[in-house]
C-alpha cells in the first residue's frame, strides 16, 4: 500500500518588510486613540490579568477568534495592548528572532472597540509598534497574517506593502498514520 500526504494547504503567508530610512512615514504622523481607550507595553501586564485574558477569550463570545500564546516570549520594545472600559481589549503581539528582526504575529482588536472609531484603534496600536521599531534602529520585520484574515491583508496592503520585499507562504499538510480513517487502515483502504 502507497501512502500519500494530503497537498499542502496555504497557512500563513510571510511579508518580509524592511524598515523605511528618514522619516515622514505613514507611522510617524500624529495617531491619537479615542477618550476611554489606553495603550500599555504589554511587558507591564501583571501575570494575574494575563490569566484573566486567558480566561475570558475561551469564555466570552466578545473575543470570538481572539488567539493568546503565553508560552511564548514576547519582545518587550513594541509588544503593545488596549484597555478600555477597564479591560483589555486588543493588542500586537511582537516576536523578536534575531537582534535585527522582529515577527508581528498576533494582532487583534474587539469589535465593539473598532466601532468606537473604526480602524483607527489598529492603526494607532500598529503605528505606535512601527515607530518604536523604527526609533530602535531594527530594520527588518516579517508579518505572519492567516491568509483568511481579509481585514489584516487589507492593512499590509495599504500601510506596509510599500516596505515589502519579499513575500512567503507557509504551507502543512498532516496525514495520520494510525487509528480508524488513517492512511494505514485497512478499512480506509479498501473502500
Amino acid at each position: 500500500m502507497r501512502l500519500a500526504a494530503p497537498p499542502p494547504a496555504v497557512d500563513r503567508l510571510l511579508f518580509e518588510a524592511r524598515d523605511p530610512e528618514g522619516d515622514g512615514h505613514w507611522f510617524q504622523r500624529p495617531w491619537a486613540l479615542p477618550p476611554g481607550v489606553t495603550m500599555f507595553d504589554w511587558a507591564d501586564l501583571p501575570a494575574a490579568e494575563a490569566r484573566a485574558l486567558e480566561e475570558q477569550c475561551r469564555s466570552d463570545p466578545r473575543y470570538q477568534g481572539a488567539l493568546l500564546n503565553p508560552s511564548l516570549p514576547l519582545e518587550p520594545l513594541n509588544s503593545l495592548g488596549l484597555w478600555y472600559e477597564g479591560e483589555i481589549t486588543g493588542w500586537l503581539h511582537v516576536r523578536r528572532v534575531a537582534p535585527d528582526r522582529l515577527v508581528y504575529d498576533n494582532f487583534w482588536v474587539r469589535r465593539d472597540v473598532l466601532r468606537v472609531r473604526r480602524m483607527g484603534v489598529g492603526l494607532t496600536l500598529l503605528a505606535e509598534a512601527l515607530r518604536r521599531q523604527h526609533a530602535a534602529g531594527i530594520p527588518w520585520s516579517y508579518w505572519c497574517v492567516d491568509p483568511g484574515n481579509r481585514h489584516m491583508l487589507r492593512i499590509v496592503k495599504i500601510y506596509v506593502e510599500q516596505y515589502v520585499v519579499a513575500v512567503r507562504e507557509l504551507r502543512h499538510a498532516i496525514m495520520r498514520l494510525d487509528g480508524p480513517g488513517a492512511a494505514n487502515d485497512p478499512a480506509a483502504a479498501s473502500g
